[in-house]
């Protein structure tokens, strides 16, 4: 009878402990939902109370983690998105980003940049346009502000820059060999400017490595069509012995403007589609000064957890 009584005790321990681990299986679970919930309300009220809309001239601002961001049934885990609304406060016109193909259309990621979610581009044929829109020509005074992690280099993040030629127009790519095309060894990140020519550009390059990086990425133009008159920070870091070539940049071959402005890819998609995660992109058309590039940097890292 004792060693009865004994296998009977130990079966109601065992079972008393299985209950416990469920319990604190399910209290684990609960809290890493609770958690995730409580990160993504404090990313959304960072946005609202962002310094952005108190810039004039706000003509871009996609973001992933408003609740207006996206149509509701496509905002979740791995589904496709045809539509990335723009939710600059200063515009009745909403330069909405879209894709009508499913086979070219980006996926919604809950899990993103640092427990955000972000869109996904594969890199293989990924990419969304605004269609032609007004602004941020050569001769424009613009500033850029993306959150983003490149995954692979030589690839489009935004641009707005057709396929003739060596195209025209501007771009902001994940190399350190905008002019050259196709170099893919840099690790680094460039926005540059062209007209019609492949002599006939400006271009500035970051020294900071980016791959498999979250980065807060700025650049601004004053519009002077000269080199100098590009800047870029990574993280808040302005570059201050970046590469700067090319230029001074003619308008009387061809000067962009009517080139769609696109994610993750250019007009004509030839090569170089986007492959990573990208949270956040603002558009200012005016040259911000550094102070205010780093007012619009510190809400950005602050929400995105990227020091």
């Amino acid at each position: 009878m004792k060693s009865i009584n004994n296998k009977a005790f130990s079966l109601i321990e065992l079972s008393i402990v299985i209950l416990i681990i469920g319990i604190l299986v399910v209290g684990v679970t609960q809290s890493s939902r609770l958690a995730k919930a409580m990160r993504l309300q404090t990313a959304r009220s960072l946005t609202l109370s962002s310094p952005v809309p108190s810039f004039k001239n706000v003509t871009l601002w996609l973001e992933s983690t408003a609740d207006e961001s996206f149509y509701s049934d496509e905002a979740q885990d791995q589904l496709q998105i045809s539509t990335w609304k723009d939710i600059n406060p200063q515009s009745s016109f909403k330069s909405n980003a879209t894709q009508s193909n499913s086979s070219f259309k980006p996926k919604y990621v809950s899990d993103g940049i640092n427990g955000l979610p972000a869109i996904s581009f594969d890199g293989a044929d990924d990419w969304m346009t605004m269609g032609v829109v007004s602004g941020f020509e050569s001769n424009s005074k613009f500033t850029i502000f993306i959150v983003f992690k490149p995954t692979n280099l030589g690839r489009f993040v935004i641009s707005k820059q057709d396929n003739a030629v060596d195209g025209k127009g501007w771009a902001v790519i994940t190399t350190g060999n905008y002019n050259g095309g196709g170099a893919t060894t840099s690790n680094l990140l460039s926005f540059g400017l062209k007209g019609h020519q492949s002599t006939n550009f400006i271009e500035i390059a970051s020294l900071a490595t980016i791959l498999n990086k979250n980065i807060v990425a700025s650049f601004s133009y004053n519009g002077g069509l000269n080199n100098s008159g590009l800047n870029v920070y990574v993280n808040n870091n302005k570059d201050l012995a970046p590469l700067r070539v090319g230029g001074p940049l003619s308008l009387l071959s061809s000067p962009n403007g009517d080139e769609d402005l696109r994610i993750g890819a250019r007009e004509g998609n030839s090569f170089g589609w986007f492959q990573g995660l990208i949270g956040e992109i603002i558009i200012i058309e005016s040259f911000l000064n550094d102070a205010d590039v780093g007012e619009v940097n510190k809400y950005l890292q602050k929400k995105w957890s990227i020091k």
